[in-house]
């Protein structure tokens, strides 16, 4: 184990070589597969050079395999209080780092110095996407980089011995293989991912692994599914032959001492492996809650706590700091219009509640805090606010009403065509002298939004206007991506980009236009379903739902939202709605930028996503306008 003040930890605080060792410690005894592998490097290391310093190799391995654990690791539950929380773990960075120093201290021949360095180098450009369910077979999370490691610790030069660095990277996975075994069959073990179980069960038929994976690693952890899929007689099989075979390369080209010793490690990393069996009962275990009544439990949960709410005062971004909020501001049209649209989605009838919300426009259009003159008008507000005049009955009129607003929106646009987020001139309400100076004036996901709520009310609008916003967008989001967003995040433009996709057509767009848009969208679903992690999600609660609506409006003829449904349900808090996730940069305390976000928030756009995916399921065609139907 690691003590601080050991020669390689010297000059490194003490909370951080405490947190080492428990990282070492959390891969186990000395029955662990990772350190029997690492105690065996140390033996074929040692037997090269004796005057290495003991335990360095075996230590710099085990840091190494304490990174990948970390890069590709199960979350811990997450319903303990924050002071029962443990030292955070090392991340994988701080492994990699560990590893190298630890390496450093030992004083090794160079050509393991050199092929650590290499490896560390390696797994460092590929550490920190390690969360997804699968990964490439030859990647160095699989095998901990000792397809370099292993030919350098038996004295080869590393040059083209290509039998020796297959036979390191079939070591390294049957030890991999072997970890995910156990922790798939010990509940104290958490790490790694079960990433090449996930490969094998899916050359074996298994279906269900998405959501089943994201069972296991949700905050209350079932790992029933997993066990289920795993314990198929079918995918029992194949991972014994795989480590049986992983075990024949692992050897084939050693002889003499060098394989006696390589074959005992085999041998017990192969006993680890063959506990799958244990597994096949899970097989017979009768499923649980259908996926389809988890969906519809959450989706009825959270429009049940949004419907009940008849001010949805959660939502609103109320401030009272002084300054321009010497008396109390508040944004209600924006956050709370986000909610009410979910609502109708999901069935809803919210008629009253949303023509009360568009009779709160001013003269010149709407404005983010109600009763302010001193922020100008948006198009972000005047977007949405449409989307909710399209679904009343008195649209026509309503539309009619706000000429003056539409006009302002199209005099503002510039030759390039954007639409800009402040409508600040030609007001019949000017902003007053001396008002705060607020954020960017461009915003690609703001023009969207208002190119959506144009297309939704049906607004007729002076040639050209709509077709030369949308070329804006789409060459601008091209060229420049996270940069053209003053406001918003990725996930939250592409959704705006899939929802017009799904409406372009109602306004008329050139036809080229909506088939570049098309293949826009299309290219990014495509991408899209390569960037989900293990457990379902896209980094949170809010970015989890727009890529979920994203893809449920999409084209692709495999749809699989379990994963995702799966993700948003575990984490829907008891009243029906989820976490505070900051959603778009707004006015705040002191002109510092604030980002706002609600509760209420997070749970319009799950419960949005939750209704679009419904009636993708139910068979209605969500895309009939992309398809050209």
């Amino acid at each position: 184990m690691i003590h601080p003040g050991a020669p390689w930890s010297k000059g490194l605080p003490r909370p951080l070589a405490a947190r080492a060792e428990a990282a070492l410690a959390a891969l186990g005894g000395p029955d662990d597969p990772a350190r029997a592998t690492a105690t065996t490097l140390e033996t074929l290391c040692a037997a090269q050079e004796p005057a290495v310093e003991a335990g360095s190799t075996a230590r710099a391995v085990l840091l190494l395999v304490a990174a990948v654990h970390a890069a590709c690791c199960l979350p811990p539950p997450a319903y303990a209080l924050p002071e029962d929380q443990p030292e955070p773990a090392l991340s994988p960075i701080e492994g990699l780092l560990l590893a190298a120093r630890a390496w450093d201290r030992g004083d090794g021949p160079a050509g393991l110095q050199t092929a650590f360095d290499r490896t560390i180098e390696a797994l460092g450009d590929v550490v920190q996407g390690g969360g997804a369910s699968t990964l490439p077979a030859a990647s160095p999370l699989l095998d901990f980089g000792l397809s370099a490691i292993v030919p350098a610790a038996l004295g080869s030069s590393g040059e083209g011995d290509a039998e020796l660095a297959s036979a390191g990277r079939a070591l390294g996975q049957l030890t991999r293989l072997a970890c995910e075994v156990r922790a798939l069959l010990d509940p104290n073990m958490r790490a790694p991912l079960p990433q090449m179980l996930a490969a094998i069960a899916a050359d074996a038929g298994a279906t269900g692994m998405g959501a089943a994976l994201a069972r296991w690693v949700c905050p209350s952890p079932d790992r029933l599914p997993w066990l289920r899929i795993v314990g198929s007689a079918e995918v029992v099989t194949r991972v014994v032959a795989e480590a049986d075979r992983l075990a024949e390369r692992a050897t084939r080209a050693l002889e003499g001492e060098t394989k006696r010793v390589v074959d005992e490690l085999v041998a017990s990393l192969a006993r680890v492996v063959r506990r799958v069996n244990g597994a096949r009962f899970f097989a017979f275990v009768p499923k649980s809650e259908l996926e389809v009544d988890e969906l519809e439990r959450t989706a009825r949960l959270a429009c049940r706590t949004l419907a009940a709410d008849s001010e949805l005062r959660e939502s609103w971004d109320l401030q009272r700091w002084g300054g321009f909020a010497d008396v109390p501001r508040v944004g209600r049209l924006f956050p709370v219009g986000l909610c009410l649209l979910a609502l109708h989605e999901a069935g809803e009838d919210v008629t009253a509640r949303a023509r009360a919300l568009v009779e709160v426009r001013r003269v010149d259009g709407f404005r983010y805090f109600d009763d302010y003159t001193g922020i100008p008008p948006d198009s972000d507000d005047l977007g949405l606010a449409l989307q909710l005049v399209a679904r009343l009955p008195e649209r026509t009129t309503l539309a009619a009403e706000l000429a003056p607003a539409l006009d302002l929106l199209c005099a503002h646009q510039a030759e390039d065509g954007m639409l800009p987020v402040w409508l600040d001139k030609g007001l019949r309400e000017p902003v007053p002298e001396g008002a705060p100076a607020w954020l960017g004036p461009r915003c690609v996901a703001v023009t969207l939004n208002a190119l959506i709520g144009l297309a939704e009310a049906g607004i007729g609008l002076p040639e050209g206007v709509f077709d030369r916003a949308l070329a804006w967008c789409l060459r601008t989001w091209s060229a420049e991506k996270d940069a053209s967003l003053a406001y918003y995040g990725a996930p939250y433009t592409w959704l705006m980009f899939a929802r017009l996709a799904c409406v372009v057509e109602k306004a008329g767009a050139a036809p080229d236009l909506v088939a570049t848009l098309f293949e826009f969208v299309d290219a990014h679903e495509r991408a899209l379903v390569t960037l989900q992690a293990a457990d379902g999600g896209f980094g949170g609660v809010v970015s989890t739902a727009c890529s979920l609506e994203v893809l449920a409006r999409g084209r692709g003829r495999t749809f699989d939202p379990w994963p995702m449904v799966h993700y948003l349900a575990a984490r829907q808090e008891p009243d029906g709605l989820w976490p505070r996730e900051p959603l778009y940069r707004c006015p705040g305390k002191d002109g510092v930028p604030a980002a706002h976000g609600a509760r209420t928030v997070s749970a319009a756009f799950c419960l949005r996503a939750l209704a679009v995916t419904r009636a993708r399921l139910m068979g209605l065609d969500l895309a009939r306008a992309r398809a050209g139907a």
